[in-house]
């Protein structure tokens, strides 16, 4: 390995590889580099893939450096220069080119999708380019959708499948404008937007718009998965037997993904929200967030989040698709952004990107991290619940706006929060608010007590999730296996081109598809509520006339709402 893969960048960084006049130059900082690259002990290892760092300060890169390995086959370390695939960071160059558009005239936001995309159905209310940015439009995710559909992750689909499987779609998860839900579809559908307004693919304008006025040389919106990428970082995953196996995908869809990018070209980008490089109050207006009709801000603004943390405003969007986990974070008033890109599935990169940002903080903000801390410090002591509101609290909930169907159990004095995919306790950290313990990713439990003293629903906060998920208490069923028979049996699904074929065995519901070559589903589906069926995160809701057998079934699955399957 090369002694510059193994260094740091640092002032020589800043030198050689930003052009002059990029910004003042960075002040100098109490955060020692020991510091952050402690963030990343566990990455920092020749025989692994990894993550790649870059902390931009007042508009410079000020610190930059690869933990890990690019390319496992051949020895290539990781820098700032290794391209990654980022995945859902990529919706904020997708919002800008649209915006970029609109102020050329080539289009309007508010136009109706499917002037340029006339394919699709038409709906009572028509969809337009300003919902399908601030994911307000109602589509279904069309990578849901594919994968209900027995898609395989081998599987080569194109453009024109993807927008056909949207075009069957009768119906949407709720109507245009009225409710805000993440949804892949609409930026893909975006990037169709692009080519029927201007004859070009989304790679070619948002070049011509973005990457080369900002000499971002090693970005492009990657729809050909042929291509070869120079200094490509391979994604990878682990495997159950220890070791990495290659993660990558076929698919050319891009939009709501796609971009190939570096720490470096990054750090360019960021500073279009201060420079006006792209034109005046460009940044004002990609951090522009949707409002709903009540009043309700959605904080998703152009392909970005926008939050607050410690009385800043925080800027940000991850991304994570096979191989590739990415995050960046901006926060403006202090003009500090992190990135983290990582070529490994298990990375976490908001937590890294934001134990990053913490150490600046503390120097950039000292009094708003002195009550951060002492804020934890007040809820680190243990917590005596009394074992009367743990059993009440015990029991089934149900996430609000879809099925899935989770189970607070009371053991031996403690609540474990059960899902389908595993049972973690419950750490009190005060009398109605909870930590889960051993959760691949950091939870937080907040239950909200009903004033009719009903059991109370919960709040669940999930780290690198702006929205708090709701469940709702709800009464929980057992079956016998002969009460299972019924439900069994083939079901149409017009809407997925496929047929759900559900077999009863051991008194739950197996799931596959009628044609044996598509994709099964995983996981059994156990009884939960009435009439409902749950596990891996799907959802099967039936339909009875009386009491008769079930005739119909509505599919509960993530960004997908209410698809109707019909008994044969």
């Amino acid at each position: 390995m090369s002694l510059r893969a193994r260094l740091p960048y640092t002032l020589l960084l800043l030198l050689l590889a930003l052009p002059a006049g990029a910004g003042v130059e960075p002040p100098a900082s109490p955060v020692e580099p020991a510091q952050i690259d402690a963030v990343f002990s566990d990455f920092d290892r020749t025989g692994a893939p990894g993550c790649s760092l870059g902390v931009v300060r007042d508009g410079r890169l000020a610190y930059a450096r690869g933990y890990g390995m690019a390319n496992l086959d051949h020895g290539i370390a990781l820098g700032p220069r290794s391209v990654f695939r980022i995945a859902s960071t990529s919706k904020q160059f997708t919002a800008a080119v649209l915006l970029l558009l609109a102020r050329d005239g080539a289009l309007a936001l508010d136009d109706d999708v499917r002037e340029y995309v006339p394919q699709l159905r038409a709906y009572e209310r028509p969809v337009t380019i300003r919902q399908l940015i601030h994911h307000t439009s109602g589509y279904r995710d069309y990578l849901a959708l594919m994968h209900l559909g027995g898609w395989r992750d081998e599987d080569w689909i194109s453009d024109e499948q993807a927008v056909d499987l949207l075009a069957r779609q009768r119906e949407l998860n709720f109507e245009p404008g009225s409710q805000h839900l993440y949804s892949n579809s609409g930026y893909f559908l975006l990037s169709q937007v692009v080519r029927g307004a201007t004859g070009k693919s989304l790679r070619q304008v948002a070049e011509e718009k973005i990457f080369a006025p900002l000499e971002m040389r090693s970005t492009h919106f990657h729809d050909d998965h042929k291509r070869v990428v120079p200094e490509r970082a391979v994604g990878y995953a682990p495997r159950e037997e220890g070791g990495f196996e290659v993660s990558m995908t076929t698919l050319d869809m891009v939009g709501d993904g796609g971009v190939f990018t570096t720490v470096e070209d990054l750090a360019r980008w960021d500073r279009v929200f201060y420079d006006g490089s792209l034109g005046e109050g460009f940044g004002d207006q990609m951090l522009a967030s949707a409002v709903l009709p009540g009043g309700e801000d959605t904080g998703y603004a152009f392909g970005l989040t926008v939050s607050e943390y410690r009385g800043l405003t925080r800027v940000a969007h991850g991304g994570s698709f096979v191989g590739y986990r990415a995050q960046m974070i901006r926060f403006p008033e202090r003009r500090l952004s992190v990135i983290c890109l990582c070529n490994r599935s298990d990375a976490n990169p908001t937590r890294l990107a934001q134990a990053v940002a913490d150490l600046y903080l503390a120097e950039l903000a000292p009094e708003a991290a002195k009550e951060a801390v002492e804020k934890a410090a007040e809820a680190a002591p243990p917590f005596a619940v009394p074992a009367e509101l743990l059993a009440a609290r015990a029991g089934g909930y149900r996430r609000a706006g879809e099925g899935t169907v989770i189970e607070m159990k009371l053991e031996e004095g403690r609540l474990v929060y059960t899902t389908s995919r595993g049972s973690y306790p419950l750490r009190p950290l005060s009398r109605d608010r909870f930590a889960l313990e051993e959760a691949p990713v950091a939870v937080e439990v907040e239950f909200q007590p009903a004033d009719d003293g009903a059991r109370a629903s919960f709040l669940a906060r999930v780290e690198g999730e702006d929205e708090p998920r709701r469940y709702e208490p709800v009464e929980l069923v057992a079956l016998a296996p002969e009460e299972v028979l019924p439900y069994a049996g083939d079901y149409a699904c017009d809407e997925l081109a496929t047929t759900l074929r559900l077999t009863a065995v051991e008194g739950k519901l197996e799931a596959a598809h009628a044609d044996p070559h598509k994709r099964r589903f995983e996981e059994p589906l156990a009884p939960t509520v009435a009439d409902t069926f749950s596990g891996d995160g799907l959802t099967l809701e039936f339909e009875r006339r009386g009491d008769e057998p079930p005739h119909a079934l509505r599919i509960q699955f993530g960004r997908v709402k209410n698809l109707l399957c019909v008994r044969r």
